[in-house]
């Protein structure tokens, strides 16, 4: 009786050891976009989710903020606007560009997030089975073009974001949203640890200018082109050479 007792304890005990390796190996999700659908023309809409991503979308715990807010706004024709009206939309962009100011990735640390980046390196550590990308962090207003996703052009710096398993396929200066809790990391580049990434390729992304630029200076560098050229409706490979670099 012992001995079977014995025998099955064992058997939960590497029941539970197989299931913890399980799950300390367990792969991030990365998901390639797909092109839009055509035929829509220009215009613009809120940011699609997949299926697959919304469960990690609904665990972002930054809150958003309106880079937009002191875009001046012309009341309805023939209509003149409150003046309760202007002081507060007056108010609010005054405290939207101050949170835009003070953000900083590594005030995010310990929280979950849902960044975006462009790929600047890839790196395989084969010893903890992980892909290390270097990311050039991109804000975004939660809006994209009917037929392409859009990010600004700038945005808050470098982070990095680990992946567990092999990930080397990824193409460089590819735009990636990755979903992880943000840890400290070394060398002032925070670190998310990537749960699922979502993946555009060239052709499938634009740039707007919003958000005050702290971007890394050597990928500043890189930039041929400002202003109302940061944005194609039908970007080529000279439009992404000109605004991130040659691949």
């Amino acid at each position: 009786m012992m001995r079977l007792l014995l025998s099955v304890i064992c058997s939960v005990l590497l029941s539970l050891l197989a299931l913890g390796k399980e799950t300390q190996q367990r792969r991030s999700i990365i998901e390639v976009s797909k092109p839009m659908p055509g035929g829509q023309g220009l215009g613009t809409k809120a940011y699609g989710p997949t299926a697959r991503e919304i469960p990690f979308l609904r665990r972002v715990e930054e809150k958003p903020i309106d880079y937009w807010a002191g875009t001046p706004m012309p009341p309805p024709m023939g209509q003149k606007e409150d003046p309760a009206d202007k002081a507060a939309k007056q108010k609010r962009a005054k405290e939207e560009s101050r949170k835009a100011k003070e953000y900083s990735l590594a005030g995010q640390v310990g929280k979950y997030v849902g960044w975006f980046g462009i790929v600047r390196g890839i790196s395989w550590n084969k010893e903890k089975g992980q892909t290390r990308l270097l990311l050039e962090h991109k804000y975004f207003d939660g809006l994209t073009d009917l037929h392409l996703h859009i990010v600004s052009i700038y945005g808050a710096g470098d982070f990095a974001a680990v992946l567990s398993g092999k990930a080397d396929t990824i193409p460089m200066l590819s735009l990636i949203r990755v979903y992880g809790r943000v840890s400290e990391g070394t060398g002032g580049v925070p670190v998310v640890s990537a749960e699922y990434a979502r993946l555009w390729d060239w052709g499938l992304f634009t740039f707007m200018d919003y958000g005050p630029d702290k971007t890394n200076p050597k990928w500043v560098k890189l930039r041929k082109v400002k202003g109302d050229d940061v944005y194609s409706p039908r970007p080529t490979k000279e439009f992404y050479e000109a605004t991130l670099g040659k691949r």
